[in-house]
């Protein structure tokens, strides 16, 4: 069967192991064994059934944004929109948003990938708040901290991270994720997170 790596256990230690060596060598391969070898793998095993393999698989992902920058603009979306899906049920939201950081810091400059991942954070936040999803990948949910908050303080911090000539495209987004909120209350508590997040980030 396909899915019979997803439930074998000794299959899926040895997958385990791998995913966990994997940032260690990626630097070693070219990018075409990256993208054809690598990468498949790693997709499908953000899908495994046990969580501690799904996080070795988005660390993995970690590994390769690090290590090739120049995957960033092919690669990057397609991780993104897969592990927005996930989230909160799948995706653990500590590797993710060390993805997000690596790949808005170390990317080209003449790219808009900053701005494609502002919008789909937002998306994915703006349905979360209208269709709030309590599972979650981690730990038990706090209920002054929901899943979808994470999320809103990465977007908030979008605009720390983008290149300079992204960060007017990105301000438009994360105004309009704080004016849209269905209160006044609302609204208030978005521009205090937006500044908190802010004011929590390094001046270097």
């Amino acid at each position: 069967s396909n899915e019979f790596w997803r439930s074998d256990g000794v299959l899926s230690a040895r997958i385990h192991l791998t995913l966990r060596f994997l940032p260690f060598i990626t630097s070693k391969l070219s990018s075409e064994r990256i993208v054809h070898a690598v990468v498949p793998i790693v997709h499908a095993c953000c899908t495994h059934e046990l969580k501690h393999v799904v996080k070795a698989a988005h660390v993995a992902y970690v590994g390769i944004f690090h290590a090739r920058p120049d995957l960033h603009v092919s690669l990057f979306p397609r991780y993104l929109r897969a592990a927005l899906d996930a989230y909160p049920a799948m995706t653990p939201i500590e590797p993710f948003i060390a993805a997000v950081g690596i790949v808005t810091k170390l990317g080209d400059a003449g790219n808009d990938l900053g701005v494609v991942i502002a919008q789909e954070i937002a998306a994915k936040v703006q349905r979360m708040d209208v269709s709030p999803d309590t599972s979650s990948s981690g730990a038990a949910t706090d209920r002054l901290d929901p899943p979808v908050e994470p999320l809103r303080r990465l977007l908030f911090q979008l605009i720390t991270l983008v290149d300079f000539s992204l960060i007017t495209s990105v301000r438009d987004i994360i105004q309009r994720a704080v004016l849209e909120a269905p209160d006044r209350s609302t609204r208030a508590a978005r521009h205090r997170a937006l500044a908190f997040t802010v004011m929590r980030c390094p001046d270097y």
